[in-house]
Protein backbone atom coordinates (compact mmCIF):
# COMPACT_ATOMS: atom_id res chain seq x y z
CA UNK A 1 0.00 0.00 0.00
CA UNK A 2 1.42 3.24 -1.21
CA UNK A 3 0.56 6.53 0.15
CA UNK A 4 1.53 10.47 -0.52
CA UNK A 5 2.24 13.37 0.63
CA UNK A 6 0.22 13.78 4.79
CA UNK A 7 -0.51 16.11 6.80
CA UNK A 8 -1.79 18.65 4.40
CA UNK A 9 1.41 19.68 3.35
CA UNK A 10 2.79 20.10 -0.18
CA UNK A 11 5.15 17.49 -0.42
CA UNK A 12 7.23 15.17 -2.81
CA UNK A 13 7.33 12.36 -0.07
CA UNK A 14 5.63 8.82 -0.75
CA UNK A 15 5.69 6.43 1.55
CA UNK A 16 5.20 2.66 1.22
CA UNK A 17 3.42 0.37 4.14
CA UNK A 18 4.63 -3.49 3.75
CA UNK A 19 1.74 -5.76 5.30
CA UNK A 20 4.89 -8.51 5.70
CA UNK A 21 6.55 -6.20 7.95
CA UNK A 22 3.69 -4.86 9.29
CA UNK A 23 5.56 -1.10 8.89
CA UNK A 24 6.05 2.06 6.92
CA UNK A 25 8.97 3.13 5.22
CA UNK A 26 9.61 6.69 2.81
CA UNK A 27 9.51 5.43 -0.93
CA UNK A 28 10.94 6.95 -4.15
CA UNK A 29 9.64 10.38 -3.75
CA UNK A 30 7.18 11.97 -6.80
CA UNK A 31 8.72 14.44 -9.24
CA UNK A 32 6.30 17.03 -8.26
CA UNK A 33 5.39 18.06 -4.68
CA UNK A 34 1.61 18.10 -4.55
CA UNK A 35 -0.98 17.76 -2.00
CA UNK A 36 -5.07 17.20 -1.82
CA UNK A 37 -4.31 15.08 -4.89
CA UNK A 38 -6.15 12.31 -6.63
CA UNK A 39 -4.26 8.88 -6.63
CA UNK A 40 -5.30 5.28 -8.74
CA UNK A 41 -3.64 1.88 -9.15
CA UNK A 42 -4.06 0.67 -12.83
CA UNK A 43 -1.52 -2.99 -12.68
CA UNK A 44 1.88 -1.66 -11.60
CA UNK A 45 1.10 1.88 -11.50
CA UNK A 46 0.33 3.85 -9.09
CA UNK A 47 -0.81 7.52 -10.96
CA UNK A 48 -1.12 11.02 -8.79
CA UNK A 49 -3.39 13.11 -10.48
CA UNK A 50 -3.26 17.07 -9.92
CA UNK A 51 -3.67 18.61 -6.55
CA UNK A 52 -2.13 21.24 -4.90
CA UNK A 53 1.31 22.94 -5.69
CA UNK A 54 3.98 24.61 -3.82
CA UNK A 55 2.44 27.68 -4.62
CA UNK A 56 -0.87 27.05 -3.95
CA UNK A 57 -1.70 26.73 -7.39
CA UNK A 58 -3.91 23.99 -9.24
CA UNK A 59 -2.07 21.24 -10.94
CA UNK A 60 -2.82 20.40 -14.09
CA UNK A 61 0.23 17.48 -14.41
CA UNK A 62 0.13 13.58 -13.58
CA UNK A 63 2.47 11.42 -13.01
CA UNK A 64 2.85 7.83 -12.69
CA UNK A 65 5.04 5.21 -10.28
CA UNK A 66 6.22 2.35 -12.09
CA UNK A 67 6.36 -0.51 -8.83
CA UNK A 68 8.39 -3.14 -11.20
CA UNK A 69 11.12 -0.23 -11.78
CA UNK A 70 11.13 2.15 -8.83
CA UNK A 71 10.42 5.18 -10.67
CA UNK A 72 8.06 8.08 -11.15
CA UNK A 73 7.69 9.40 -14.58
CA UNK A 74 5.35 12.50 -15.75
CA UNK A 75 2.71 11.80 -17.89
CA UNK A 76 0.40 14.03 -20.42
CA UNK A 77 -1.27 16.93 -18.16
CA UNK A 78 -5.10 17.02 -17.63
CA UNK A 79 -7.27 19.33 -19.91
CA UNK A 80 -8.67 20.95 -16.72
CA UNK A 81 -6.87 21.08 -13.50
CA UNK A 82 -9.46 20.05 -10.85
CA UNK A 83 -9.40 19.02 -7.31
CA UNK A 84 -11.60 16.04 -5.36
CA UNK A 85 -13.15 14.73 -8.29
CA UNK A 86 -13.98 11.19 -8.07
CA UNK A 87 -11.52 8.48 -9.93
CA UNK A 88 -11.60 4.86 -11.58
CA UNK A 89 -9.93 2.62 -13.87
CA UNK A 90 -10.95 0.75 -16.45
CA UNK A 91 -10.35 -0.82 -19.90
CA UNK A 92 -6.94 0.81 -20.41
CA UNK A 93 -8.70 4.77 -19.01
CA UNK A 94 -8.32 6.74 -16.12
CA UNK A 95 -11.79 8.45 -15.65
CA UNK A 96 -11.93 11.36 -13.63
CA UNK A 97 -15.70 12.86 -12.84
CA UNK A 98 -16.48 16.55 -12.08
CA UNK A 99 -14.63 17.60 -8.78
CA UNK A 100 -13.98 21.59 -8.18
CA UNK A 101 -11.96 24.58 -9.64
CA UNK A 102 -9.34 26.68 -7.16
CA UNK A 103 -12.21 28.65 -5.87
CA UNK A 104 -13.98 25.57 -5.08
CA UNK A 105 -17.01 26.08 -7.32
CA UNK A 106 -18.18 22.66 -8.93
CA UNK A 107 -16.76 21.61 -12.43
CA UNK A 108 -18.33 19.51 -14.60
CA UNK A 109 -16.78 17.30 -16.80
CA UNK A 110 -15.78 13.51 -17.32
CA UNK A 111 -11.72 14.18 -18.48
CA UNK A 112 -10.47 10.35 -19.78
CA UNK A 113 -7.14 9.76 -19.92
CA UNK A 114 -6.06 6.45 -22.09
CA UNK A 115 -3.11 4.84 -20.68
CA UNK A 116 -1.37 3.20 -23.43
CA UNK A 117 -1.39 6.74 -25.52
CA UNK A 118 -0.78 8.72 -23.09
CA UNK A 119 -3.88 11.06 -24.28
CA UNK A 120 -6.55 12.68 -22.75
CA UNK A 121 -9.72 14.02 -23.66
CA UNK A 122 -12.69 15.69 -21.89
CA UNK A 123 -16.92 15.72 -22.19
CA UNK A 124 -18.65 18.44 -20.21
CA UNK A 125 -21.76 17.52 -19.18
CA UNK A 126 -24.72 18.88 -16.31
CA UNK A 127 -24.90 15.04 -14.86
CA UNK A 128 -21.61 15.74 -13.37
CA UNK A 129 -22.33 18.13 -10.25
CA UNK A 130 -20.07 16.06 -7.40
CA UNK A 131 -16.84 16.86 -5.00
CA UNK A 132 -14.87 14.65 -2.68
CA UNK A 133 -16.87 11.96 -3.80
CA UNK A 134 -15.25 7.97 -4.17
CA UNK A 135 -15.89 5.97 -7.52
CA UNK A 136 -15.85 1.91 -8.32
CA UNK A 137 -15.72 -0.26 -11.07
CA UNK A 138 -18.50 -2.81 -10.80
CA UNK A 139 -18.69 -5.10 -13.67
CA UNK A 140 -19.36 -2.65 -16.09
CA UNK A 141 -19.95 0.43 -14.65
CA UNK A 142 -18.22 2.90 -12.89
CA UNK A 143 -20.58 3.74 -9.97
CA UNK A 144 -20.03 7.40 -8.01
CA UNK A 145 -21.68 7.25 -4.65
CA UNK A 146 -22.44 10.19 -2.26
CA UNK A 147 -19.74 12.96 -2.08
CA UNK A 148 -20.81 16.27 -1.60
CA UNK A 149 -22.42 18.80 -4.22
CA UNK A 150 -23.10 22.71 -3.84
CA UNK A 151 -21.84 22.09 0.06
CA UNK A 152 -24.08 19.56 0.75
CA UNK A 153 -24.05 15.65 1.25
CA UNK A 154 -26.25 13.61 -1.45
CA UNK A 155 -27.35 10.13 -1.30
CA UNK A 156 -27.59 9.28 -5.00
CA UNK A 157 -25.13 6.79 -7.24
CA UNK A 158 -24.49 8.08 -10.82
CA UNK A 159 -23.69 4.85 -13.54
CA UNK A 160 -21.44 5.36 -16.06
CA UNK A 161 -21.23 2.84 -18.36
CA UNK A 162 -18.53 3.18 -20.45
CA UNK A 163 -19.28 1.09 -23.43
CA UNK A 164 -22.94 2.61 -23.95
CA UNK A 165 -21.93 6.20 -22.83
CA UNK A 166 -25.05 6.55 -20.83
CA UNK A 167 -24.93 7.50 -17.42
CA UNK A 168 -28.18 6.43 -14.80
CA UNK A 169 -28.74 8.40 -11.96
CA UNK A 170 -30.65 5.96 -9.37
CA UNK A 171 -31.44 6.54 -5.45
CA UNK A 172 -29.14 4.14 -3.64
CA UNK A 173 -29.85 5.19 0.41
CA UNK A 174 -32.21 7.39 2.37
CA UNK A 175 -29.92 9.16 4.08
CA UNK A 176 -26.74 11.50 3.16
CA UNK A 177 -23.22 10.09 3.72
CA UNK A 178 -20.69 11.55 5.99
CA UNK A 179 -17.73 11.40 5.42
Amino acid sequence: MTVSGGKSLVSHNVYVFSLKLNQWRLGEPMLVARYSHRSIAHKNFIFSIGGLGEGQELLSSMERYDSICNVWESMANMPVGVLHPAVAAKDQRLYLFGGEDIMQNPVRLIQVYHISRNTWFKMETRMIKNVCAPAVVLGQRIVIVGGESERRLTALDRNLAPLMEKWVTSRCCSAGRYF
